[in-house]
């Protein structure tokens, strides 16, 4: 996913900046995970749904920064969908 950031540059800035920070989130919540994981599994199986959910979320919206880079680039300039 992080590889498709630097793509997203110029006018799909923002969505970059929000998939940066969607991975990062997810690579914390994935950490945290694997944390309490040995020790703590009951902790880690209760963050186990959260997790999905933002990974869904943030891989929806590598999956639209894709689309986005691959749009007709006058299409992004007028903001047109």
């Amino acid at each position: 996913m992080r590889e498709t950031l630097p793509q997203l540059a110029g006018p799909l800035a923002p969505l970059g900046a929000a998939l940066a920070r969607g991975i990062d989130d997810l690579e914390r919540a994935l950490a945290f995970i694997l944390a309490k994981h040995g020790a703590e599994p009951a902790v880690a199986a209760a963050g186990a749904t959260p997790f999905l959910q933002l990974f869904g979320t943030v891989a929806g919206g590598w999956f639209i920064g894709r689309l986005a880079f691959a749009a007709p680039k006058d299409m992004i300039a007028v903001g047109l969908p």
